[in-house]
């Protein structure tokens, strides 16, 4: 047994709570709810105070990536996103997270220091209903940026948002 079965468990309870709110605010049965993501920031600060990183080796692949998707989702802390960026970027250089996972929240971290993201993973929606992505660092050099962490084109991404 996983010495953080607890943990893993607590991980697996908030990425459910986590997805279904987003789910039925996205299908229009719910309005938004900030307490989720305040709630679930609070319980992975508390977790990284106790283990660190729920890094790969410690959570497994599913449970980690939930670590980072809380992270990603606590715009309204935007201290404990970088924290949570330095934290990725060190357990990234042992792949124990997903490179990816920094670009994500490098991008979401400069887009609201007012600067420009480097992968382009954060889209909104034009006013002709087309997803587009925010400003972009160098736009002529992103698929090569993107390909070193391990994501695809920013066109097979954008492709995505469209279905």
């Amino acid at each position: 047994m996983n010495k953080y079965e607890d943990i893993i468990k607590q991980f697996l309870q908030m990425m459910e709570v986590d997805q279904k709110m987003r789910q039925r605010a996205i299908n229009g049965h719910s309005q938004w709810d900030d307490k989720i993501d305040i709630e679930n920031t609070k319980r992975l600060k508390k977790i990284v105070d106790t283990i660190g990183w729920p890094t790969i080796s410690k959570v497994g692949k599913k449970v980690s990536k939930v670590a980072w998707l809380i992270a990603q989702h606590a715009d309204h802390d935007l201290e404990f996103q970088k924290k949570a960026l330095n934290l990725l970027q060190e357990a990234a250089r042992n792949d124990e997270v997903e490179h990816k996972q920094v670009a994500y929240l490098t991008d979401r971290i400069f887009l609201k220091e007012g600067k420009k993201q480097i992968y382009g993973t954060q889209f909104k929606k034009n006013e002709q209903g087309k997803f587009v992505p925010l400003p972009l660092k160098e736009p002529e050099n992103v698929n090569e940026r993107r390909a070193r962490v391990g994501l695809g084109t920013i066109e097979e991404y954008a492709k995505g948002f469209d279905k």
